[in-house]
């Protein structure tokens, strides 16, 4: 089982990510977990272990170690390692959208196109609401 990701599926997975947002929680959690497995997956099964080479990955990981280990001298332990312990799936996807980014020219080209539509969408959306009290969605 090798996992492709120039697969067209992965990409537009990607690049629609920003427009995912806007249909709440659920399936922003869901999408960035997914990716964060199939990375993982990557990494294990076709050996990739250089993209955990990285500076910045290891900056992330370590500051992921800091958040969990002052979970663990919190007051309030289970809800603070719940909610921390988490995190790390949210470096794995970093990682996931600038590996797909580096393997596909079409991820490159699309992906801030969409990521800019949706930040001038939901900025015109918050204008819009501060001055009529009315949601365009």
């Amino acid at each position: 089982m090798i996992i492709n990701f120039s697969n067209k599926f992965f990409s537009r997975l990607t690049i629609f990510l920003p427009i995912i947002m806007f249909t709440g929680p659920a399936l922003p959690d869901i999408l960035v977990s997914i990716c964060a497995i199939l990375l993982i997956l990557n990494i294990f099964i076709n050996k990739e272990i250089e993209i955990l080479n990285n500076k910045i990955f290891i900056i992330f990981i370590l500051f992921w170690l800091a958040a969990v280990i002052s979970s663990l001298f919190s007051n309030y332990f289970y809800l603070s390692l719940s909610a921390s312990l988490f995190y790390l799936r949210f470096i794995f996807f970093l990682f996931f959208i600038k590996y797909i980014a580096s393997k596909d020219p079409f991820v490159q080209k699309y992906f801030l196109t969409v990521l800019l539509f949706a930040i001038t969408f939901t900025s015109i959306d918050a204008i819009y609401q501060s001055y009529f009290q009315v949601d365009l969605l």
